[in-house]
């Protein structure tokens, strides 16, 4: 299948656009889940490394109300250098499978120590890192997911290093993480957080993008894009073609400076006789 892509430059956010394709029809299931981490920038020049250790990650399941270990990288765990994960990178976290339903709780599992690196002009240093209730408790993220079944679901963490990281007269470096879901995308919704100073992407796997650049928002802001569906009594009354339909939020956001947004649709899918408009 042939995709073409309409690409616009917009000063103010589109509520509606007509991707001119009709809804799926395959009942193939998909249940796959992709669990992405990154992080924002640190602000502390001296930091030059951030080592944090993961051994197990859980979701609660709503429909049985239970928790399920979906990653287990054993009592050794697996290691991570924040740093690493700025300016738009991420690692994965891990890959599994869910059953359809709501998952409205995540949490981390880590070690008990974790190690943060430090130039102070007269050398590099370690110091040992804390992570409160880290290795007991682990670290729940409010917030949940959803699974449709009807294609793969990607959420990225944000670790937040920048808003983590204490430094205790006597105590030394504690990590209070401040973890939280900045990115959701399905085969029908895709939201994302978007720092206002470094501007950024939301895709819709396969249906729209949205590019941001930077100074674009005047603040940090979740952009969602969302697949709606025309049924029959508005494309009769309307005289659209039935097919697919993207809405973006918030509504009546202002955009400082042009962002684009691109609209994928397939031009076998538009029946003879009709053309193209934008």
């Amino acid at each position: 299948m042939n995709m073409w892509k309409v690409s616009m430059v917009c000063w103010i956010s589109v509520l509606f656009l007509g991707c001119g394709e009709p809804p799926a029809t395959s009942t193939q299931v998909d249940t796959r889940v992709h669990l992405y981490l990154t992080d924002f920038p640190v602000d502390d020049a001296e930091v030059t490394r951030v080592l944090v250790t993961f051994t197990h990650i859980d979701v609660y399941a709503d429909a049985t109300q239970n928790w399920i270990t979906v990653v287990d990288y054993g009592s050794a765990g697996r290691q991570f250098d924040l740093l690493t994960l700025q300016g738009g990178h991420a690692e994965e976290l891990g890959a599994f499978d869910l059953e359809p339903g709501s998952y409205s709780q995540i949490r981390l599992h880590m070690t008990p120590d974790h190690v943060i690196e430090v130039n102070d002009g007269t050398g590099v240093h370690q110091f040992p890192l804390k992570i409160p209730s880290g290795d007991e408790t682990g670290i729940k993220l409010v917030g949940g997911f959803t699974v449709s079944g009807d294609g793969p679901t990607m959420l990225t963490l944000d670790f937040d290093a920048r808003k983590s990281i204490h430094r205790n007269r006597g105590q030394g470096y504690m990590l209070k993480p401040t973890i939280k879901i900045v990115e959701v995308v399905t085969s029908e919704f895709a939201a994302k957080e978007i720092h206002a100073v470094q501007g950024g992407e939301v895709h819709l796997l396969g249906k729209a993008e949205l590019r941001i650049p930077p100074g674009a928002l005047a603040v940090d802001t979740m952009i969602e894009i969302r697949k709606l569906v025309l049924g029959a009594p508005y494309t009769q009354k309307t005289g659209l073609l039935s097919g697919s339909v993207i809405q973006l939020e918030p509504s009546g956001l202002v955009f400082l400076t042009p962002a684009q947004l691109s609209v994928f649709y397939d031009p076998a899918q538009i029946p003879a006789g009709l053309r193209r408009r934008i």
